[in-house]
């Protein structure tokens, strides 16, 4: 072969080796030896090691190849700097398997899971900014995160949906949209509905005439003897 070999490395024990290639083809990151996460430069530049307790199933660049993040058997994600090696955020998910994405600005992480969530976080502090449930059994079956403020899902009923993505926090206790209609249908709600809120809006229910619903005030003053 007349190419240039730009480097060269072995493991001994070949059972699994999770790689992530940077996006422009500077350097890989892979599980070079069971424990051991590596960079390894491919242009001359500075490479790192640094230990890890899992070994990883997946490994996954950013599109800038400033983030990389591995997802592993203790269901956890970490993310990590590509310039330093530097944990940036580590998070837990339900399911066997994830799928990352990350938004053009490097700013956004997507996790979708096989059980068919998908959560958006802020890297910079960890924040959970979006969590998407679909409604009726239907699960999202491809994701991704174009902007910062956009998220794309493909649902295994074949419909693509588009949702906006705040730029804040959830608030507490806000850890879903689905909300309930007053004829029992459950629906997700966009934008992202405040977590005090307790019925999905009427234009999004199945009835054009919800049911009424009645109630009594509290007393304002103490009660009579």
């Amino acid at each position: 072969m007349n190419g240039k070999q730009l480097a060269h490395h072995e493991r001994s024990d070949v059972e699994s080796s999770a790689r992530g290639l940077d996006p422009t083809g500077r350097f890989v990151v892979w599980e070079s030896s069971p424990g051991t996460l590596e960079k390894v430069a491919l242009d001359g530049g500075t490479g790192w090691q640094i230990p890890i307790s899992t070994a990883p199933m997946a490994i996954q660049m950013s599109h800038s190849g400033r983030w990389v993040v591995t997802t592993d058997g203790d269901q956890a994600a970490r993310v990590y700097s590509t310039r330093t090696g530097a944990l940036a955020m580590a998070v837990d998910f339900d399911g066997t398997q994830a799928h990352v994405d990350f938004s053009s600005s490097g700013q956004r992480m997507l996790l979708v899971t096989d059980t068919g969530e998908a959560k958006v976080y802020r890297l910079r502090d960890g924040a959970l900014l979006a969590v998407v449930q679909l409604e009726g059994g239907a699960e999202i079956g491809w994701a991704r995160l174009p902007t910062d403020s956009t998220l794309i899902t493909v649902s295994n009923d074949l419909v693509t949906r588009t949702w906006a993505v705040p730029d804040d926090p959830l608030d507490p206790g806000a850890l879903s949209n689905l909300r309930p209609c007053r004829n029992g249908d459950l629906v997700p709600v966009t934008p992202w509905p405040d977590a005090a809120t307790v019925w999905a809006p009427d234009d999004l229910c199945a009835s054009p005439e919800p049911l009424a619903v009645t109630g009594s005030s509290q007393p304002s003053g103490p009660a009579s003897p």
